[in-house]
């Protein structure tokens, strides 16, 4: 039996990652949703954090601003998630994007990994795990970044 590896305390982790910045964008049509993810970005972590009320308006964010990772609803009127996700990805977008969702569903989930996401957290969400996450994806961009500009 292998042991468990301890669970970080949200103090533990905030710590951890005191200098990691980045962008965020939100994209959810449910207000509360993304004021109480916001609210928890800007409380514990230096990100900036950008919103969007449905795929289109996300769009229009992106095409203005340089963004580290996305926050996505799967379930919104006029554009889906997976949609959304889909034009990025066809408009060489390649950000990280975390899915969140209100109605669990494993067919679901596993069709947006295969597509690419980074991952996929539901709702409601806890701090701890989207903080963690947030901060996991800007740091697969920087080192990305990083990357990039040594073949440069």
């Amino acid at each position: 039996m292998s042991a468990m590896k301890p669970t970080k305390t949200l103090d533990q982790i905030i710590a951890e990652n005191k200098d990691v910045k980045g962008t965020v964008l939100i994209v959810d049509d449910n207000d509360d949703i993304v004021d109480i993810t916001k609210a928890s970005l800007q409380r514990f972590t230096r990100f900036k954090v950008l919103t969007a009320a449905n795929g289109r308006e996300a769009l229009e964010v992106l095409f203005h601003n340089s963004v580290d990772v996305i926050i996505l609803d799967d379930h919104m009127p006029e554009m889906s998630g997976v949609e959304f996700f889909r034009i990025i990805r066809q408009r060489s977008i390649y950000v990280p994007v975390i899915f969140l969702t209100g109605k669990p569903n494993d067919q679901a989930r596993q069709q947006q990994l295969s597509l690419g996401a980074f991952d996929y957290l539901e709702k409601p969400v806890k701090a701890r795990d989207l903080l963690v996450l947030v901060m996991e994806a800007v740091k697969v961009m920087d080192r990305i970044r990083a990357i990039l500009e040594r073949r440069a």
